[in-house]
């Protein structure tokens, strides 16, 4: 599969904007995907904010609905609760020079989108590990038909992402090959569900040492 190769010495957003998922609008580079303020398909009521290039200083939180607890597809309950999020994700260079991303999203969802536009955009390798830090395991099995072993276009991906609840965007990305190993690291006291084979748990305070201890 054919992917964006540039120079390091370019900068971030010109790498975006050469990769074509990117233009320039108004005061900043936006996706062509996440471009503007979209009505989630998922939950009703909510938007999806835009992606925009930027830094952590451009995070700002916005004042439209982002997440219903009623929205889960097989909750038993209705929680009429609605939360806020962010005005804006952002997509932002590590300070090394692969210029590696970073994605600012609220739903943890959309990390699935951010880790295929990465892909496609030469920034990480298919097959690749991922490494899971969070209070759950986010590894719920979407009720989406997903084609094994192809690793799909950034459009299909996009409209993948939007369709998925928030707990299930793992195992698309394992199941398409972008990543062959998973270590979750979870707090303690999170009960893990079945995951793959290769998905190895792990408790934050021992990964945590282990690293520190290797280095």
């Amino acid at each position: 599969m054919a992917v964006t190769r540039t120079s390091p010495a370019e900068s971030f957003e010109k790498r975006l904007v050469k990769s074509g998922y990117y233009q320039r609008t108004g005061d900043a580079v936006r996706s062509n995907f996440y471009r503007t303020r979209q009505p989630s398909p998922v939950i009703p009521k909510s938007f999806v904010p835009p992606l925009r290039s930027g830094s952590p200083l451009d995070i700002q939180l916005g004042d439209f609905t982002v997440f219903s607890g009623g929205m889960q597809p097989h909750a038993q309950f209705i929680d009429p609760r609605r939360f806020s999020g962010l005005k804006e994700y952002v997509v932002a260079p590590k300070k090394d020079n692969d210029l590696s991303p970073i994605y600012v999203f609220d739903n943890h969802h959309h990390a699935l989108f951010g880790w295929l536009e990465a892909y496609h955009m030469g920034l990480i390798e298919a097959e690749s590990l991922l490494i899971h830090i969070d209070a759950h395991d986010d590894l719920d099995c979407p009720p989406l038909a997903i084609e094994k072993g192809r690793i799909p276009t950034l459009a299909e991906g996009h409209k993948f992402t939007l369709r998925l609840w928030i707990r299930e965007f793992i195992w698309p990305a394992f199941d398409w090959g972008l990543f062959k190993k998973i270590h979750s690291v979870l707090s303690p006291g999170t009960v893990m569900v079945v995951g793959p084979g290769e998905n190895q748990r792990f408790k934050i305070e021992d990964y945590v040492g282990s690293q520190l201890s290797s280095l």
